[in-house]
């Protein structure tokens, strides 16, 4: 694991300033960002797209800008939508088909007591995060066994890589050969 050098004054203020976080909803209406909303649908699994006059949109974008739009995202993405699983006995990826389609409105159905929702909303980011070291610990084992170079202490250096996209497949084929051929012969200092 890549180790960093980071300014311990800096960490002992971010700790201070979270170790009230959960307190209470004010911290949120404070601080929260429409990109960090929709990571946190996200993390639950709200993953879908739905398509909107011939343009696909990321269903945690459509949920988020609706309780944007309603002003009440300074209460947090995940209050709504988590009463929502609650209310509807719905998973997220159902929740979310169905809210960013429109045929359920987060704001009009029942309110859960805080103390469900809390819990609720507990449960399902531990078992997102836990998902995530999963993930994680899955693809540390794929490198391990492929020989992947990468090495997260950054002693092989950084991996060097080339985006290809000219808009067609093929033409994006032969320009990644192109861009794998001639990184070979840099490393052996045929330049």
């Amino acid at each position: 694991m890549a180790h960093l050098r980071l300014d311990t004054r800096k960490i002992e203020r971010c700790r201070a300033l979270l170790s009230g976080f959960g307190a209470g909803r004010e911290m949120i209406a404070g601080h929260t960002t429409v990109a960090i909303e929709r990571a946190t649908l996200r993390l639950l699994g709200v993953d879908g797209a739905i398509e909107q006059a011939g343009q696909w949109y990321p269903s945690a974008n459509v949920i988020v800008e609706d309780l944007r739009r309603a002003r009440v995202l300074d209460q947090g993405a995940l209050h709504w939508f988590v009463n929502g699983m609650i209310q509807m006995r719905a998973s997220a990826a159902e929740l979310a088909e169905a809210v960013a389609t429109r045929q359920v409105d987060l704001l009009k159905l029942e309110r859960a007591q805080d103390a469900e929702i809390q819990a609720k909303a507990r449960e399902l980011c531990v078992a997102a995060v836990h998902g995530l070291v999963e993930a994680r610990e899955r693809r540390d084992r794929v490198r391990a066994e492929t020989g992947d170079p990468f090495d997260a202490t950054g002693k092989n250096g950084p991996l060097l890589y080339v985006i290809v996209a000219t808009g067609n497949i093929y033409e994006d084929a032969v320009q990644a050969r192109a861009a794998r051929s001639g990184r070979s012969r840099r490393h052996r200092g045929d330049s």
